[in-house]
């Protein structure tokens, strides 16, 4: 009875190891469906703008920084989309770091929850830029909004909102931090409800905009986002009008 006791328990152990490898693999299949990736050649690219701007790349983030006209007047950290890979965004934030702002953009994790949001801290305490614009895109705009409600920093001037909104327990309405918002009308990915009454939550100096034709997916360069629509007008539309809006803000400081 012992033995046969032994065999089954041994048994029910290898059953347990089977079903648990099963799961993580499923998982891994799953999410290599839903991880959206770059939609355009990161090596000719980086080819291309490395003779304007110096990349590095680290554990937490990667950093733009120009090569001429580098100031410590500004710096940008980004914090990207759930599941989407951070390269998507280079194309957009190239052109912001070669107007001379230092640009972060924060990695993923190994354990994906997005990113460690800490790493800002690192970030901050690492440089002597005087100025810092916070920029989030969907869940990345959430969770800089989590950091600015648990941390803070008198060197953060300005969040930017880039189809994005907080919960009702991240109330910035009293703040001095400007902030801007950006949204496209044909967004398939966003709750427009819990956009709009979040607002309640933003100063009332918040700047709104409005991208007629503009969608999730077009903030970054993955593909179109599964549920999202194609919009009606160009990704570079798009993205020309984001760039240009957080040049203002910039200029507004």
């Amino acid at each position: 009875m012992i033995i046969y006791g032994g065999i089954v328990k041994k048994n029910l152990y290898i059953s347990v190891g089977i079903w648990l490898f099963g799961t993580v693999l499923l998982f891994g299949v799953l999410l290599s469906f839903i991880y959206y990736r770059t939609d355009y050649n990161i090596k000719n690219f980086m080819l291309y703008e490395s003779k304007y701007l110096d990349f590095k790349y680290t554990n937490d983030y990667i950093s733009l920084s120009n090569k001429i006209n580098s100031s410590d007047e500004f710096g940008l950290i980004f914090c990207p989309g759930a599941f989407i890979k951070e390269e998507a965004y280079l194309p957009v934030l190239s052109e912001l770091s070669k107007q001379g702002m230092k640009v972060y953009l924060l990695k993923y994790g190994h354990n994906f929850d997005m990113f460690n949001i800490g790493n800002i801290n690192k970030i901050l305490s690492s440089s002597d830029i005087k100025n810092y614009i916070l920029v989030g895109h969907s869940f990345g705009g959430s969770k800089i909004l989590n950091y600015l409600k648990q941390n803070g920093s008198n060197l953060i001037k300005c969040v930017v909102l880039l189809s994005s909104y907080g919960t009702n327990s991240q109330d910035f309405s009293d703040s001095n931090i400007k902030f801007l918002s950006i949204v496209g009308s044909e967004d398939k990915i966003i709750n427009f409800k819990k956009y709009e009454n979040y607002k309640n939550n933003l100063p009332s100096t918040t700047k709104y905009v409005y991208i007629e034709g503009g969608n999730h997916s077009y903030f970054g360069n993955y593909g179109l986002q599964f549920g999202d629509s194609v919009g009606s007008i160009s990704k570079e539309r798009q993205q020309f009008i984001v760039i240009n809006e957080i040049l203002k803000l910039v200029e507004e400081i």
